[in-house]
C-alpha cells in the first residue's frame, strides 16, 4: 500500500498523534538533518531558526545563534544593503548567489546561497539553504593555478593574445549597451524552450538596472523587465531566429525599477546549433534618446506639415505640449523694441493643458522670458522660479515650478519672438530632447512666421512669392538632408573606427607569425637537406638510428614538413590580406582629396561583404566579376568613396536575395540565374567610369525615378532607411562634381555607373 500521509499511517492513529503535529515533527527532524545549512530571517535580517548543519559549521551554540543577524555570519550584507536586498526579494521572491560566512573562529567559509521569500500567516521572512563550497572553490584554485603555469609555458606569444583578449574584454565592459552570449534550447517534442545567459558584461546594470550575475542565474528577470506589449514580438523574434538561423534584431520598451519606461534595441548573430540549442553572440544599446527624437520628429510631420499661418502655430504648441509632456505653451512674437533690445511681445499661440487661451500681450521685464531674449539661448528655470522673479505674472498665476525658453530667430539671425514650455510640477526629463525638439520647432516657426511676413511684404508680385516658397522648400530640403547626411556620417564614422581598431589589433601578431614563418620555412629546409646528404652519405646509419627513422617515418615528414609550413604561410597570407581590407576601408574621411586607388577600395568593400556573397541554402555564391580597366590614381575623399561602393553593392546583393524570394524557386549554378556582379572601370578622357551591375530582381521606372530622393525605400520597415543612395549620390555630385546614375528594368537586373573627374 502506497503511504500518502501522517494521516494514513496506522501507527499514528493508533498511538493518538495529530497528524499535524506528526508531520510538524518529521518536516523539523528533517530539516534538521539534511546537510545543507537552513536559517530562517525576518525583515530586519535577524536569525529566528537554524537546523544543526548551519550551528555545527558555523560553531555557534543555538542561544548565541539566534541573538545574531546576518551581518554577524555574512560580511556582504550590512545594515545599508540589507533593505534593498529585501524589496528586491519581495519583487522577485527568490535570489541565489555565491559569498562567505564567517564561523565562531574568524574562519571563511564560501557557500552557495539560495534566498526564498515566503510568507506565513501575514508574517514574512526568508529562508537561507547555504552549501559549502569551499572545496569546489580550492578546486577551482588549484586549477588556476596549473592554468598559470600553463600559461608561463606557452609563452611570449601566448601572452600577446591574452593581452589583446583583455583589451577586447576591457572594451565589452566600457562601450555603451550591453555585450552578452544566450543559448536557447529548443525541443520541438515537448514544444519546450529554455533562454539562457552564459556571459554578459558589465553594462547589464546600466540597461535593465541588475547584476550580470543575476540575469545569468535567472534569465526571466529579463522578461519581467520587458513591456507587456512587447513580450510576444520578443520570444517569437527568437524562436524564429532560432529556427531559421537568420541574425536576430529587437526592438522595444522595458520598464525599470522605477516605473521608467526605456527603449531598447537587441542585435545577435546565431554561432552554432547542437543537441536543439542556439547560441547568440550580441548586443542590447538603449536608443530611448534616438527614439523619442524619432517619435517627436514624427509627432511635428504629422501635426505642423499641412498647416500654414495662425493654424501652424497652434498645431506646433499643441505638438510641443504632447511632445515634452508640458501643460503650458507659448509661442510669441516682439511688438515692441528699444535700440534692438524687445520690450514687449504678444502671444501667437497659448495652449493651457485642455485648450487655446485668449492672446494676450505683455512687458518682458522681471519675467525668465527676458531671459531668452538677453542670452539669445535657451533658458531652463527650475523651482525657485516664483522667488527669482516675483513679478512674472503667468507665472505666479499658475503656480509654475518648471520652464524652458527658447528665441526665434529668422534665417538672417534677426529675433522675431520666443517659445516658452511650462509646468506646474518639477520635471526630470532628457532636457537634450527638449532642447533638440524646441530647435527643430524655432525653427519651423521661425520659418513660418518670415513665411507669412514675406507673404505680406511680396504680395504685390507673384514671381516673387513663388520664389520665396521655393527657397523655403529647399531649406527644409536642406535640413532633412542634413539630418541625414549627419545620421550616416556618425555611423560610418563609428564603423571605421571600430575595424581599424580591429585590423590593428590583428595586424601586429599576424606580422609577427607572418615572419617568422618564412624563417622557419628556410630553417626546415636546411634541416631537412642536411638529412638527405648524410643519408647520401651515410647510408648505413647505426641501429639506434635506422629505428627512429622508421619510427618517425622520415620519409613522410620530409614530405609533409614544407606543405605544411606552405599552408600555414597560406594562411597568414589570407589574414594579412584581410586587414589589408579592413584598413582600407576604414579610411577615415580626409580633409583634403587625396591620390586613391579606387580598386583597392572597390576589393576592399567586397572582402567585407564577403560573408553576405557566401552560399545560402536558397541560392548559390554570388559571384564577383571584376574587369578593371588601367585607371590611374583618382583624387578623391577615399573614405566618402568607399561609403558609395558599400552602399550599392549592399543593394546589389538585396536585390539578388529579393529576386529569389519572389521567384520561389532556388537559385541554380547551371541556369541562367546564377547571381552575379559585376565591377568594371574604364578611363573615359579627364574621368574614371565605375560600373556596377546586378543580374536581381530590377525595379520598375516609378521606383528608379525617386531612388535618389531622401528617405525613400521600398524595403520593409526596420530594412532600410532610405538614406544610402540618397547620400551616395550627394557624395558623388557635390563632393566629387561627377554623376551617379541607375538603369534598371523589373527582371532585368540593375546598373548603376559612377562618373568622377581624375
Amino acid at each position: 500500500m502506497q503511504y500518502k500521509g501522517p494521516s494514513d499511517n496506522p501507527a499514528v492513529l493508533h498511538k493518538g498523534i495529530s497528524p499535524l503535529s506528526y508531520l510538524s515533527s518529521m518536516l523539523l527532524f528533517t530539516l534538521d538533518h539534511i546537510t545543507d545549512m537552513v536559517i530562517c530571517l525576518d525583515k530586519d535580517a535577524h536569525i529566528f531558526y537554524a537546523n544543526h548543519a548551519a550551528i555545527a559549521k558555523l560553531g555557534h551554540n543555538t542561544d548565541t545563534l539566534f541573538n545574531y543577524s546576518i551581518y554577524n555570519i555574512a560580511p556582504h550584507f550590512t545594515c545599508e544593503t540589507w533593505p534593498a536586498f529585501w524589496a528586491m526579494l519581495e519583487q522577485e521572491t527568490a535570489f541565489e548567489m555565491d559569498s562567505l560566512l564567517i564561523t565562531n573562529h574568524n574562519d571563511e567559509m564560501v557557500v552557495n546561497m539560495s534566498f526564498t521569500y515566503l510568507i506565513h500567516e501575514q508574517h514574512s521572512y526568508c529562508c537561507m539553504i547555504s552549501r559549502d563550497i569551499t572545496a569546489r572553490q580550492q578546486i577551482e584554485v588549484a586549477i588556476q593555478d596549473l592554468n598559470n603555469e600553463l600559461t608561463t609555458v606557452i609563452g611570449e606569444q601566448e601572452q600577446k593574445l591574452q593581452d589583446s583578449e583583455t583589451r577586447l574584454l576591457n572594451l565589452a565592459d566600457n562601450i555603451p549597451g550591453m555585450i552578452y552570449q544566450m543559448c536557447l534550447d529548443l525541443n520541438p517534442a515537448e514544444d519546450n524552450q529554455s533562454l539562457t545567459f552564459t556571459y554578459a558584461s558589465s553594462g547589464c546594470m546600466d540597461v535593465f538596472g541588475f547584476f550580470p550575475e543575476a540575469l545569468q542565474a535567472n534569465s526571466h528577470l529579463l522578461f519581467k523587465r520587458v513591456h507587456p506589449d512587447d513580450v510576444d514580438e520578443l520570444r517569437s523574434s527568437l524562436l524564429n531566429s532560432a529556427r531559421t538561423f537568420d541574425p536576430w534584431n529587437w526592438e522595444g520598451r522595458i520598464i525599470s525599477a522605477n516605473g521608467q519606461i526605456k527603449w531598447l534595441q537587441g542585435r545577435a548573430q546565431p554561432s552554432y546549433e547542437l543537441d536543439h540549442q542556439v547560441v547568440w553572440d550580441g548586443v542590447f544599446i538603449d536608443v530611448s534618446s534616438a527614439k523619442r527624437r524619432q517619435q517627436a520628429l514624427q509627432c511635428i510631420v504629422e501635426s505642423t506639415t499641412p498647416q500654414f499661418g495662425q493654424t501652424f502655430v497652434q498645431s506646433c504648441a499643441m505638438a510641443i505640449a504632447q511632445s515634452l509632456q508640458m501643460q503650458y505653451v507659448i509661442i510669441s512674437e516682439i511688438v515692441t523694441t528699444l535700440d534692438h533690445e524687445p520690450l514687449r511681445v504678444r502671444t501667437l499661440a497659448f495652449w493651457q493643458g485642455d485648450q487655446f487661451g485668449a492672446d494676450l500681450e505683455y512687458d518682458l521685464f522681471g519675467t525668465p522670458c527676458n531671459q531668452v531674449f538677453q542670452t539669445r539661448a535657451i533658458y531652463h528655470g527650475n523651482q525657485t522660479l516664483q522667488s527669482k522673479f516675483p513679478e512674472a505674472e503667468l507665472i505666479n498665476k499658475f503656480d509654475i515650478s518648471s520652464y524652458v525658453g527658447i528665441p526665434i530667430p529668422d534665417p538672417s539671425g534677426e529675433l522675431l519672438g520666443h517659445i516658452a514650455v511650462m509646468d506646474p510640477h518639477p520635471i526630470r526629463r532628457d532636457s537634450g530632447l527638449q532642447d533638440y525638439v524646441l530647435q527643430i520647432f524655432a525653427t519651423r516657426v521661425g520659418t513660418e512666421i518670415g513665411r507669412q511676413r514675406a507673404t505680406a511684404a511680396l504680395r504685390e508680385s507673384e514671381t516673387q512669392l513663388r520664389q520665396q516658397t521655393i527657397e523655403l522648400e529647399n531649406a527644409l530640403r536642406d535640413v532633412q538632408q542634413t539630418h541625414a547626411k549627419m545620421l550616416q556620417s556618425e555611423k560610418m564614422s563609428s564603423l571605421g573606427e571600430l575595424v581599424a581598431g580591429v585590423a590593428h589589433e590583428i595586424n601586429n601578431p599576424v606580422s609577427f607569425i607572418y615572419g617568422n614563418v618564412r624563417h622557419a620555412h628556410a630553417y626546415a629546409q636546411d634541416l631537412l637537406d642536411l638529412i638527405s646528404l648524410y643519408r647520401a652519405h651515410y647510408p648505413n646509419p647505426v641501429v639506434s638510428i635506422h629505428d627512429l627513422l622508421e619510427e618517425v617515418d622520415i620519409d613522410f615528414v620530409m614530405e609533409d614538413l614544407p606543405k605544411t609550413l606552405s599552408s600555414m604561410k597560406m594562411g597568414a597570407d589570407r589574414i594579412k590580406q584581410i586587414v589589408t581590407s579592413l584598413r582600407t576601408f576604414s579610411r577615415m574621411d580626409e580633409s583634403e582629396k587625396e591620390p586613391i586607388n579606387i580598386h583597392e577600395g572597390l576589393d576592399s568593400t567586397v572582402m567585407i561583404l564577403q560573408n553576405r556573397l557566401k552560399a545560402r541554402s536558397d541560392r548559390p555564391e554570388i559571384r564577383i566579376h571584376r574587369e578593371y580597366g588601367n585607371v590611374s590614381l583618382v583624387k578623391c575623399y577615399g573614405g566618402q568613396l568607399n561609403q558609395v561602393f558599400m552602399n550599392l553593392l549592399s543593394n546589389a546583393i538585396d536585390a539578388i536575395d529579393e529576386g529569389v524570394v519572389e521567384s520561389n524557386q532556388p537559385c541554380t549554378t547551371d541556369s541562367h540565374r546564377q547571381p552575379y556582379i559585376r565591377l568594371q572601370t574604364c578611363p573615359v578622357d579627364d574621368y574614371v567610369k565605375i560600373h556596377i551591375v546586378d543580374n536581381g530582381v530590377g525595379m520598375p521606372e516609378a521606383v528608379r525615378s525617386r531612388l535618389f530622393t531622401t528617405f525613400f525605400t521600398t524595403k520593409p520597415v526596420g530594412k532600410g532607411t532610405g538614406m544610402g543612395l540618397s547620400i551616395s549620390h550627394q557624395i558623388i555630385t557635390e563632393k566629387h562634381g561627377g554623376t551617379l546614375e541607375c538603369f534598371s528594368s523589373p527582371g532585368q537586373g540593375t546598373e548603376f555607373i559612377i562618373t568622377i573627374p581624375l
